[in-house]
């Protein structure tokens, strides 16, 4: 299923703000807890893989709408 844009384009940067308030209103408080509880153990895996792959998957926050 495809995700729809729930807001149009921004007319200037008061909108956007507006809009990027708005979106970080939408994470849950859970979601940025455990992020930031689970700092430590992802600095520590960095460190140890040096520059490689730590194990921990980057998870897309971003609906793309629009061209964007």
């Amino acid at each position: 299923m495809a995700a729809q844009c729930l807001w149009a384009l921004p007319a200037g940067v008061d909108e956007l703000w507006g809009q990027v308030l708005m979106e970080l209103d939408r994470i849950p408080k859970e979601v940025c807890r455990n992020l930031v509880e689970s700092m430590p153990r992802r600095v520590q895996a960095m460190v140890k893989a040096k520059e490689g792959k730590t194990g921990y998957q980057h998870k897309n926050w971003f609906i793309k709408c629009g061209g964007l």
